[in-house]
């Protein structure tokens, strides 16, 4: 079966399409989003909102709604569980610069589902349970062939999106390469109910190779809809079936929160950690966003931001040659902001902040926890600390980028 659509098309219905659907509908263009599964993305995995971030969300209405449930996060603190230290910095200082200075949490589910409200009144079509096999395009349109019910359709459209994550069928549809690469630690994500929030807060402890990461994520309107996250490192001699084993779990939690009782666990993962970013996010009429165009290590939430960052981008240029008001050379300057910024960015604030949390030199780690420290009372060095982290310089490099920007030569390699 056949179907025609003067649509815009959006693979995935995570956060990033979500988003960058929203903002192509307010801005006057119809989109049509097809997503595998029986409904949009309910994965825990992302949760921080970064001040730029919820001031884009507050343009496009969406930041009213995810802040029913959101916890607004002003302090971050980071600890060095062997020198004993631990500082608390405070992110208001943002205000100079946003309107929104915290950090919002608030699981993905949550997200997704106020996104999937505030499109059914716009004009966005669902096509939920349709899963991509391949894409092919003209240089009028594209042609998506997708499984449905038991069988194959196509989907023609005159652009489509691939917001479909980091194994994008809409991405190895093109052979677009995935450059970068995948660093050999993994990362154990334990999910309880026990709050270690009041102890500990949002809590960014090195410790070597025993580091760890908590916080607290609410993902519903009820008293007990949150859980709170523990991540740490798994030892590269540990199989997955040993890291996953409820006993070492529970030693992980009961080493912050002392307890003769086991605590009561959620769920346990395994996230192997990567640093991609593909080597072009637009391919004729085919663009890219979100973990489809690029992937890192989750420390300090670069990963969905920058998702909701290129959809900020990429929303009013598409709508402009939508409308017939540009060419596509708008579409061109997408992929070079995002991508270069990415590698210059993104890549690099997410490696720092792995790499902060997991150093074994005691004296770099001596000279980190002093460097943060003396943030606490110098107002202007902070603001640069959480410009930096909060990604609000990546958006101004970005939007300095023309497309006469000599392209920088991506980090393929992990450091050393």
């Amino acid at each position: 079966m056949l179907t025609k659509t003067e649509r815009v098309v959006i693979c995935g219905a995570g956060p990033v399409g979500l988003v960058t659907a929203l903002a192509l509908c307010r801005a006057g263009v119809p989109v049509t989003i097809v997503e595998a599964d029986a409904t949009v993305c309910g994965d825990l995995r992302a949760v921080a909102y970064h001040p730029p971030s919820l001031d884009m969300l507050e343009d496009i209405g969406f930041l009213e709604p995810l802040s029913e449930i959101g916890y607004p996060q002003r302090y971050v603190r980071f600890s060095d569980r062997l020198l004993g230290e631990d500082v608390q910095l405070d992110m208001e200082v943002l205000a100079r610069r946003y309107r929104n200075p915290v950090s919002l949490l608030a699981g993905q589910q949550w997200f997704t589902q106020v996104g999937y409200q505030l499109l059914l009144q716009e004009d966005c079509e669902f096509l939920f349970d349709h899963r991509v096999l391949d894409a092919t395009q003209t240089d009028d349109e594209v042609v998506l062939t997708v499984f449905e019910n038991g069988a194959q359709k196509e989907i023609r459209a005159p652009w489509v999106l691939g917001c479909d994550g980091a194994s994008s069928a809409i991405r190895r549809s093109q052979s677009i390469e995935f450059e970068g690469y995948t660093w050999p630690e993994r990362f154990l994500m334990i999910d309880c109910k026990t709050d270690l929030s009041v102890r500990y807060g949002t809590n960014f402890m090195a410790d070597g190779p025993d580091w760890k990461l908590t916080i607290r994520i609410p993902y519903g309107p009820g008293p007990d809809d949150w859980v709170q996250r523990l991540v740490s490192g798994i030892h590269p001699d540990l199989s997955d079936e040993d890291a996953l084993r409820p006993e070492l779990a529970q030693s992980r939690l009961k080493a912050l929160m002392p307890s003769e009782s086991d605590h009561p666990i959620v769920s346990t993962r395994i996230y192997k950690v990567h640093q991609r970013v593909a080597k072009t996010f637009r391919y004729g009429r085919i663009l890219l966003a979100g973990d489809a165009a690029h992937i890192n290590n989750p420390m300090g939430g670069q990963g969905l931001n920058s998702g909701i960052h290129d959809a900020f981008n990429l929303a009013p240029k598409l709508a402009g040659v939508w409308r017939g008001e540009t060419g596509t050379e708008p579409l061109d300057l997408y992929d070079r902001q995002r991508r270069i910024t990415n590698w210059e960015f993104i890549q690099r604030v997410s490696v720092e902040n792995k790499m902060r949390n997991e150093e074994t030199d005691i004296a770099k780690r001596r000279a980190a926890i002093t460097y943060l420290k003396s943030l606490v009372d110098d107002d202007d060095a902070r603001f640069a600390f959480f410009m930096r982290w909060s990604m609000g310089d990546s958006l101004d490099y970005a939007a300095d980028i023309t497309l006469d920007h000599p392209a920088e030569a991506p980090r393929h390699a992990m450091p050393a």
